[in-house]
C-alpha cells in the first residue's frame, strides 16, 4: 500500500501531498528531477496528514517526491507543466 500520493498530476504551481499515516517532524519530503538531482526539501509538520508544496519555481518536467522516514523510503512521481 502506498502511503504517499500527490495531486494534481500534472501540476503547474502546487502539488498537494496526502500522507496516509501521520508522521513526526523528523521526516521530510525530498524532490528530485528526472536526472536525479535534489531540487527541493520540505519538512513535514508534526502529525501532518497532508501538505502543500510550491513547485512554481521548478522547470517543466518529471519529478520524484521521496518521503524518508526512520523505517522506510517511499516515492511518487509528478509532472510539472
Amino acid at each position: 500500500m502506498r502511503n504517499l500520493m500527490g495531486y494534481p498530476n500534472p501540476s503547474n504551481d502546487q502539488v498537494s501531498i496526502i500522507l496516509k499515516e501521520k508522521w513526526d517532524s523528523q521526516n521530510k519530503l525530498l524532490i528530485y528531477n528526472s536526472m536525479g538531482q535534489h531540487v527541493q526539501m520540505v519538512a513535514i509538520s508534526n502529525g501532518a496528514e497532508n501538505t502543500q508544496i510550491d513547485v512554481s519555481h521548478l522547470c517543466n518536467g518529471i519529478y520524484y517526491i521521496v518521503l524518508q522516514t526512520n523505517q522506510s523510503t517511499q516515492s511518487c512521481v509528478f509532472i510539472k507543466e
